[in-house]
């Protein structure tokens, strides 16, 4: 499908292809071009590089031949149990939200979002049962065994009544169970034989069978889908629509809403033109208690590593000095006595490949002072400003000329009531 839909498609350029061929890639695939850079003159490599891995006709064939085998064939008995099996899991048992990692062998993980309470017992029996947590996961593991065995192997166990008596075929795995319960299940009664021979364990539900087993079969794993239904063909030609959809406008939130009301209310415009905004309290006035011990602290530290680098702390004082001699901040005679202010710490960092401006100060409205608030989180959310880059890009097309610009320091522009300017004090040394 790819083949027709994009390769062939002489309207699209090789870059064009190249988006659209990751955009379907995952997991190893994916892995084998991700080191080749998204151009031109990649496509055709990267595309070759996949044809030659898994473009293997016979394997392919003799996986979809396996599958079609496997199917189970159809049949018009009814089977009750099976029935009342698939009304009790998806009508009694109810998920709750569990976010938790899994690590396995070689520190494989794997993410569960929710899990599921429900009891266990052996069938036919009233006792013994046990409650447990279940983690829900999309697929606990390969079939297992990954290739079915001889059943000729166990032949001295065929009088136990096993737990599951098609053990030897290779199955989904459905359920995992952890070792926390696993010493519960046990009975202690095994048959043991050679240690290179299988052993038989009684468990609560039946016997079990572990140990070696002698097998000559060498499986070769092949990634194969076979198809059963259209549903997943539709969510495919789905997603090459939903590559070429306009991002949709997103309605805003209530917290959004309010500092868009609270700014039209109280936004004004100096004579020059600047805008004058005051900080969108959630509350009416935010109280601070001890974030200026914090800002200090950090400041003592900040020195510290200045003093030790005169290179660096000529380049901090050139740059602060500029905020000075631009007004963005101006230094404040008699500091206000209200301890319930908010103090902004701050610090420098060097970016050594920056085209403008090497140093940088940056500060940090997250500090939290000593009730565990910060300025950051007393403010409302505000709704996003900035266009998506398709717009700009679609505006950028409409127009025969266009000036493209930068605006220096451009949030610096913008001024603070200056009753609210006590909750944007800092300390510094120039």
């Amino acid at each position: 499908m790819f083949d027709s839909l994009i390769h062939c498609n002489s309207s699209l350029s090789d870059i064009s292809k190249y988006n659209y061929l990751v955009s379907f890639l995952r997991g190893p695939p994916l892995a084998l071009v991700s080191s080749t850079p998204l151009a031109n003159q990649n496509y055709n490599i990267a595309y070759q590089a996949l044809k030659n891995k898994y473009d293997k006709k016979r394997l392919i064939a003799k996986a979809h031949w396996q599958a079609l085998e496997n199917i189970k064939p159809i049949s018009n008995e009814n089977n009750h149990e099976a029935l009342r099996n698939m009304i009790d899991i998806y009508t009694r048992l109810s998920k709750f939200f569990l976010p938790i990692q899994l690590c396995g062998i070689g520190k494989n993980i794997s993410k569960g979002s929710h899990g599921v309470r429900c009891n266990i017992k052996p069938i036919g029996k009233s006792d013994p049962i046990y409650s447990l947590e279940f983690i829900i996961l999309n697929e606990i593991s390969d079939n297992l065994p990954i290739n079915s065995l001889p059943v000729e192997q166990f032949s001295k166990f065929s009088q136990l009544p096993l737990a599951d008596p098609n053990f030897h075929l290779s199955k989904p795995v459905d359920i995992h169970l952890g070792a926390d319960i696993y010493g519960f299940l046990i009975t202690g009664n095994k048959l043991l034989s050679d240690p290179d021979q299988p052993v038989a364990l009684e468990t609560i539900f039946g016997w079990i069978i572990t140990g070696r087993v002698k097998t000559s079969s060498v499986s070769l794993s092949v990634n194969s889908y076979f198809l059963t239904s259209y549903a997943s063909l539709d969510q495919s030609l789905q997603r090459f629509w939903e590559l070429e959809d306009v991002p949709q406008s997103s309605t805003l939130s209530s917290d959004e809403k309010l500092a868009e009301e609270h700014f039209c209310k109280t936004f004004s415009r100096t004579l020059s033109g600047r805008y004058k905004v005051s900080l969108p309290f959630k509350t009416l006035e935010a109280i601070f208690e001890g974030s200026g011990d914090v800002a200090l602290r950090r400041f003592f530290s900040l020195e510290k590593r200045l003093l030790r680098n005169h290179k660096l702390y000529s380049q901090y004082s050139n740059y602060m000095r500029e905020y000075l001699d631009s007004q963005y901040m101006i230094a404040v005679q008699n500091p206000s006595p209200n301890a319930y202010s908010y103090y902004l710490p701050h610090h420098c960092v060097i970016r050594p490949d920056s085209l403008t401006t090497k140093l940088r100060v940056f500060f940090d409205a997250s500090a939290r002072d000593y009730t565990n608030k910060s300025l950051n989180n007393t403010l409302l959310t505000r709704p996003k400003l900035q266009s998506d880059i398709l717009s700009i890009l679609l505006r950028f097309r409409s127009h025969l000329i266009v000036f493209a610009s930068d605006i220096k320091q451009m949030f610096s522009q913008i001024l603070v009531n200056k009753n609210h300017t006590e909750y944007l004090q800092n300390f510094m040394a120039i």
